[in-house]
């Protein structure tokens, strides 16, 4: 009997063990993530808007997929369905958004895997500022939209707090 319970008690021991190790290494692997993919700093306007300027060369002539009028007023363009063959496959989301108040430039790429393992069934909150919120409640905004619309710009906009957002995809 003393034979079997210290058998058990050394299972327990390595399972609790491996699993703390799982553990760590699952928030080592997020903190890696975020690291990698999201690059924050403090510029001036001037700089801010010089990465603006140059990130939009890509995109000029496109229409963005979300357009914002006025505070409350987000208009979807969407395309129609082309055939799955026509469509690219997307490789990421890319987001820069500047604050003025803060001098703060935010940099993100999430890789759009990412977003497709994300469980909210193809839905999601695209922006979620103190003055305002596209949410896939409100405009209905999914994963197949941004597959749909394909590679270029999502978002270009300028909130009257002087924040600046640009979201594209590729």
């Amino acid at each position: 009997m003393e034979k079997r319970t210290k058998t058990w008690l050394t299972i327990i021991i390595s399972v609790v063990g491996v699993m703390m190790i799982l553990g760590v290494a699952a928030i080592g692997g997020t903190a890696y993530w975020f690291f990698h993919h999201i690059h924050s700093e403090t510029v001036a306007q001037e700089t801010a808007g010089d990465s603006f300027t140059r990130a939009r060369q890509r995109f000029s002539g496109q229409q963005p997929l979300i357009e914002i009028q006025g505070r409350d007023q987000v208009i979807i363009h969407r395309t129609e369905i082309p055939s799955r063959s026509d469509t690219a496959k997307l490789r990421a989301l890319h987001a820069m958004v500047y604050d003025p108040n803060d001098g703060k430039m935010v940099d993100v790429n999430v890789p759009f895997w990412l977003l497709r393992l994300a469980p909210s069934g193809g839905r999601f909150s695209f922006l979620n500022d103190r003055d305002f919120s596209i949410d896939s409640d409100r405009v209905r905004l999914t994963l197949e939209d941004l597959e749909q619309h394909g590679p270029g710009l999502i978002l270009d906009h300028h909130d009257r707090r002087g924040s600046v957002v640009l979201v594209w995809t590729e």
